[in-house]
């Protein structure tokens, strides 16, 4: 009688469990997409090769009126540009200059001969902005685009000085783990065996925890799941060992540029208390917190954040 009980409870289990992930994905499918009927698409532009000193070369976008006031966008680990896609093309709307481009092993973009390391992504954001000339550029970093954007502005004071009007840091932290990890631990979560099969190993369901409260779409669902699988093994293993064992926060008294920090609400990665410790590290910062948003900020609500970013610009 014991046994049949238990291989009942075990029955209903599976089908309740089953009902739900058939009504969380009818929910995914109805759900209208924040970024517009053009789903996260980039806004018409040219596309360039950026060589960096140690030989990586990264895959940009740059769209816009020539002479508009220029915006730098820094995707987050494991996804690529046109995570801003719906970002973009309301800058661009707005008479904005929006630059885009792959971190180094991610989309497009291939790896060089050093590591993936936030000070070497700080490096990058350099190197793109001297690539194009841009000064008095705003430049807005989502997760460990944000990352390598706080790299830059405490590595290199002069080029900000000189190149930046505005900071955006999105989604992110000076300090995201009080644990670092090692590369060999990281290899059997992310590595190339780990991740060999995406389509049945990262389902929607395991990326629905980068969201917020309202039920994502599913072509949001899909472009975090595919970009994942996607990104090079090694990206993925040495990125999430530097995000591991970055602390920036002693430094960032040294930014001079006004910031400011914006923070989903129900960042369920970096949670909003990683923000307000940016702010309390930065000289003059802001917080801008987005109730109901999760940790896919520029995809869950565009609005609020390209308006965030065009502040800085009328500032």
């Amino acid at each position: 009688m014991r046994t049949r009980r238990l291989v009942g409870a075990v029955a209903l289990g599976s089908v309740g469990a089953a009902v739900a992930h058939q009504r969380c994905r009818r929910a995914w499918a109805r759900a209208p997409d924040p970024c517009g009927p053009e789903g996260m698409a980039l806004p018409a532009g040219d596309e360039h090769k950026v060589v960096t000193d140690d030989g990586a070369v990264l895959s940009a976008t740059v769209a816009g009126p020539a002479g508009g006031p220029p915006v730098l966008l820094a995707h987050c680990f494991l996804c690529t540009r046109d995570v801003w896609g719906g970002v973009a093309r309301r800058l661009v709307a707005g008479g904005h200059r929006v630059l885009l481009y792959d971190h180094r092993g991610h989309g497009t973009s291939t790896l060089g001969a050093e590591p993936l390391t936030i000070g070497r992504l700080g490096t990058d954001v350099r190197v793109v902005l001297e690539h194009f000339g841009l000064e008095d550029a705003v430049l807005a970093g989502h997760s460990i685009g944000g990352m390598a954007a706080q790299a830059f502005a405490v590595d290199h004071p002069e080029v900000v000085a000189q190149r930046l009007r505005g900071l955006v840091l999105v989604a992110t932290s000076a300090r995201p783990s009080p644990m670092p990890t090692t590369s060999t631990t990281v290899e059997r979560i992310l590595g190339e065996h780990a991740l060999r099969m995406p389509e049945a190993t990262i389902g929607h369901a395991a990326v629905r925890g980068a969201f917020g409260r309202a039920s994502p779409p599913a072509p949001h669902l899909e472009y975090v799941r595919a970009r994942v699988g996607a990104t090079m093994p090694a990206a993925r293993v040495e990125g999430a060992v530097a995000i591991s064992h970055m602390d920036l926060r002693q430094r960032l008294g040294a930014v001079a540029v006004p910031t400011t920090v914006v923070a989903g609400g129900l960042d369920l990665l970096l949670p909003p208390y990683h923000a307000r410790s940016l702010v309390r590290h930065l000289p003059g910062a802001r917080l801008e917190l987005l109730p109901g948003v999760g940790h896919m900020v520029p995809m869950e609500a565009p609005d609020q954040l390209s308006e965030v970013i065009a502040s800085h610009v009328s500032s």
